[in-house]
């Protein structure tokens, strides 16, 4: 079973909360320091990331048949958030987690405020 195509902003039936208005992928990436939205065309196999503080989808992505999957973040306590419209295979969550894993090290490495000692860029 396909799953269907969804922009941005289209709301899942029955997704609309009590808690504000929001769904709960709005939810989730409200409440984590750090998010992506997750774009996957299931039949195929090929996913993405993208970071909604980017702003518009970036173009490489148009054409691929890629669908709203989901969001995954990390809250400010450091616990992650994960909201799917579907559930995934064991494969594809593991390789999408590590894919979220180097993106937060991305972010956190090109902070302005981080600062490294030689012994700790070593690891």
């Amino acid at each position: 079973m396909g799953m269907p195509k969804m922009t941005m902003t289209d709301r899942p039936r029955g997704a609309e909360s009590a808690h504000g208005g929001l769904d709960k992928f709005e939810r989730a990436a409200m409440e984590s320091a750090f998010t992506v939205c997750i774009l996957g065309n299931p039949q195929t196999g090929d996913f993405a990331l993208v970071d909604p503080e980017l702003g518009p989808t970036p173009e490489y992505l148009f054409g691929r048949g890629l669908c709203f999957i989901g969001v995954v973040g990390i809250d400010p306590d450091g616990r992650p958030r994960v909201e799917l419209a579907e559930p995934l295979d064991d494969e594809t969550a593991s390789a999408i987690g590590q894919a979220f894993v180097q993106h937060v090290k991305g972010k956190i490495s090109a902070a302005p405020w981080l600062v490294t000692t030689p012994d700790m860029q070593k690891n």
